[in-house]
């Protein structure tokens, strides 16, 4: 009986404290974690690690604000966000603690990859250094608008080469010129594709370094050969400029050639209407025609037309003809012949009153007028509508045709009241400042030009930036000397620590040349009394990922 009765006594002494027990682990239940996934992502993204995630906690509620975040390698997570500025797998832990001091924690990871890179600014027109055996490279690239070459370390002729694409006529001589100032001496051999072609031999001073090479084909008219410079037969360290770079090629003198071949004015034409003037550009279903309808004046003539890329590079002391069919409502308009869209350089032009018809202009351009040729058709102070069409430029071949490499830095443009001064190096440049202006353009450094091919949507701009004090910055990318079409415009506040940008171009159709523009002249940068140095570095244009980046 005792012993019946002690064990009901056990019993309910272990049920009571079951059901201690219960309310217990009920009180001090763990919080829980939601919403943790696993992220890819680019280099220099910026990942928001509490999209969609909550800490909850059946006591304390919504304890998402006190998650703790932990990034191996060790990345900072403010508010939530980390940017991740270089490639690999990273493990994420979140923490989170109740007023109980009971914890939980979850993982995911996060796998950073590369963008794929389209072109930086460190070399000029598409020219990289490479080098082998025991050489390093100490230079290859534009420095304060001289193109460096230095390394040290060689031994055999490959060790140190500077390569680029060209895109030449199978089965015919070219003759590529180097124009370099050297503090080296020695043989130059040059490569195509690999394959050693020609040598040269290169004293100290200024020298013209000549190399014939044929590309032989019995499929192709054109073909994409890598011509490399090897410098490994110099004695002791490599240091060189690059002056000039020219490729010649035998022409059958005086023959016209159709430069514009199966011209398209589609994405050539440029709408230019300002002020009170209203109007628009279109081109016909099937490219041929480009018109400009004027509905409302504006009040200057330049400020109501529409500009055309022919597509031709001109070039000095060579023969061109610019020939088209014109029909318009009125005759009170101008045609400009010129090289470039914005702050062009004059050519030529047709002026009113212009009969509709054929009409056509042959011009030889100087050094000045070399470059891309376009046409500005202006009628901005009535109404009206013009078509162009049939539109040709026939280049006359001289016995010996050549193309020239342009070696292209940073430049910069500044109001006189406002000093600036500029420095390049590895694709990057400094700016420093003495005094701001107030207008954003009065003080601006530009890149040189890139061409982008397709819906600029497709590339993506990222550059490391700081000043020596907080300035306020605009980056843009219009097209050169102009500003529309542009693919992309930004502001941002510069600290004294590099931070890393990324900025998405625009949807837009490209298919032209465009540059890119950091501008300062702010009334918010007016306060410093001493010069400002901004540092813009890795310059990049990368290809957009569109799986990660969308």
């Amino acid at each position: 009986m005792k012993r019946t009765k002690l064990l009901a006594g056990l019993s309910l002494l272990a049920f009571l404290l079951s059901g201690c027990g219960e309310e217990t682990a009920a009180v001090n239940a763990a919080p829980t974690i939601t919403g943790v996934k696993d992220f890819q992502c680019c280099v220099n993204t910026t990942v928001d690690f509490l999209d969609g995630v909550a800490a909850l906690d059946k006591e304390d509620g919504d304890i998402t604000p006190d998650l703790e975040i932990v990034i191996t390698p060790h990345i900072d997570v403010v508010d939530g966000f980390a940017k991740f500025e270089s490639a690999g797998e990273y493990s994420v832990i979140y923490k989170i603690k109740d007023s109980n001091s009971r914890t939980t924690q979850k993982r995911s990871t996060v796998e950073v990859v590369d963008r794929d890179k389209y072109l930086d600014f460190v070399t000029p027109g598409g020219f990289y250094g490479e080098t082998h055996g025991h050489a390093q490279l100490e230079k290859c690239g534009m420095v304060n608008n001289e193109f460096i070459l230095k390394a040290n370390g060689h031994v055999a002729a490959e060790d140190v080469m500077l390569s680029r694409k060209f895109n030449l006529q199978t089965n015919l001589q070219y003759t590529f010129k180097y124009r370099v100032d050297s503090m080296c001496a020695g043989k130059v051999v040059a490569k195509a594709d690999g394959i050693e072609c020609a040598e040269a031999m290169m004293t100290t001073g200024e020298n013209e370094l000549s190399f014939d090479h044929i590309v032989l084909s019995e499929e192709d008219e054109y073909k994409d050969i890598e011509f490399s410079l090897c410098f490994g037969n110099i004695h002791g360290p490599i240091e060189l400029k690059i002056l000039g770079i020219k490729y010649e090629y035998p022409q059958e003198a005086g023959t016209n050639v159709d430069r514009t071949k199966d011209y398209s004015f589609f994405g050539r034409v440029f709408t230019r209407i300002e002020g009170s003037g209203r109007g628009t550009t279109k081109v016909n279903d099937d490219g041929t025609e480009a018109t400009l309808i004027l509905v409302e004046p504006a009040e200057q003539l330049h400020l109501g037309g529409m500009f055309i890329d022919t597509g031709v590079a001109i070039k000095e002391n060579t023969t061109y003809k610019v020939s088209f069919d014109v029909v318009a409502e009125n005759t009170n308009y101008e045609i400009i012949i010129q090289r470039g869209r914005w702050r062009e350089t004059y050519i030529d032009g047709f002026y009113p009153p212009i009969s509709n018809g054929h009409h056509e202009r042959t011009f030889v351009p100087n050094l000045s007028q070399q470059g891309d040729l376009w046409l500005y058709v202006q009628t901005g102070l009535q109404t009206n509508v013009i078509t162009i069409k049939n539109l040709k430029v026939y280049e006359t071949l001289n016995p010996y045709g050549f193309e020239t490499v342009t070696l292209e830095d940073y430049s910069e443009y500044h109001d006189e009241a406002y000093p600036c001064t500029l420095e390049t190096d590895s694709g990057g440049f400094t700016y420093t400042v003495t005094s701001f202006a107030e207008v954003d353009h009065d003080q601006q450094v530009t890149s040189p030009q890139f061409y982008v091919n397709g819906s600029s949507g497709n590339y993506v701009l990222t550059f490391k930036a700081k000043a020596s004090k907080p300035v306020e910055m605009a980056v843009a990318a219009p097209v050169p000397g102009g500003w529309d079409p542009t693919l992309m415009y930004n502001r941002v506040n510069l600290t004294t620590d590099y931070v890393t940008y990324t900025f998405f171009f625009n949807t837009a159709a490209a298919n032209t040349s465009y540059v890119l523009v950091w501008q300062f002249g702010f009334t918010s940068n007016q306060n410093y009394q001493e010069a400002v140095a901004i540092d813009v570095v890795e310059v990049a244009l990368n290809y957009r990922n569109v799986e990660i980046d969308g």
